[in-house]
């Protein structure tokens, strides 16, 4: 993987970072006392886990590279270590990312209860996601998640399975029409909408590019209905802490006219 250097506009963890800085600063001019913490735990646990997840993706991409790089040598050179590294990597990312996404719904449910007259919203993202898509968010926060479902319930069905089915994913390697060798992966107990193996990074992409596109609608709403509004600086993204974003534009092709990749 080469060493990576992302800037982008629409990071969740700067902006309600900025939005905090901004509401404070505009309190102490004003003479009244901070209207939020300093640094809530649902923000410090997205960044937490926004490490964990960015790590645990390198961490995966090495092991499938191994994988793949031992197919093309000798058999005797053949990498078995990286084969179980891979599957739990594997497993491990349907957990974090879950994760990711319901800790995501604690700094939404958090900043709304500060910002829109205390709306009440679930806890999980599951959940929050359900409501939306029965249209029974407040105002026009329905429209964020406009297109999670093309990503989300088969993440979340995945993970119950892993989790509650004793469903084990198992990893593949196919030799793709020009030549080259890609790690698939395949479940124990059931198939994909097309009975084949499905290649992992594009998967994993399209759940990284699917949350991205959630956070651009996020923020977009936010700035739309919040009185002051922070000013949407990029975010310079460095080595692994730009893995979500690599992963979601190399292999889930993302696209935003705000991001940059060198």
């Amino acid at each position: 993987m080469p060493i990576l250097h992302i800037e982008h506009n629409n990071c969740l963890q700067a902006y309600v970072s900025d939005w905090r800085s901004t509401i404070n600063l505009r309190a102490r001019v004003r003479g009244e006392p901070p209207p939020a913490p300093t640094n809530p735990q649902p923000s410090q646990a997205l960044s937490r886990q926004t490490i964990n997840l960015c790590i645990l993706l390198e961490l995966l991409e090495g092991r499938l590279t191994r994988l793949e790089r031992s197919l093309e040598g000798k058999k005797e050179d053949f990498d078995y270590g990286a084969y179980p590294e891979a599957m739990f990597f594997l497993d491990a990312f349907y957990m974090f990312s879950r994760m990711l996404m319901d800790i995501t719904e604690g700094v939404v449910k958090h900043f709304h209860r500060y910002n829109f007259d205390g709306d009440i919203l679930p806890d999980s993202f599951d959940d929050i996601f359900k409501k939306a898509k029965k249209e029974e968010l407040p105002g026009n926060f329905n429209k964020v998640f406009s297109g999670v479902e093309k990503w989300f319930p088969d993440l979340r069905q995945r993970r119950v399975g892993i989790v509650h089915g004793y469903e084990t994913l198992l990893l593949c390697l196919k030799k793709e029409s020009d030549g080259e060798i890609t790690a698939h992966q395949l479940s124990s107990i059931r198939k994909n909408h097309s009975g084949e193996p499905e290649e992992i990074r594009s998967y994993i992409g399209k759940v990284m590019a699917g949350y991205q596109s959630f956070v651009d609608k996020l923020l977009d709403y936010w700035d739309e209905m919040r009185e002051c509004k922070p000013p949407r600086s990029p975010s310079i993204l460095a080595g692994q802490m730009a893995n979500i974003l690599w992963w979601a534009s190399q292999y889930g092709r993302y696209e935003n006219k705000n991001m940059i990749v060198h």
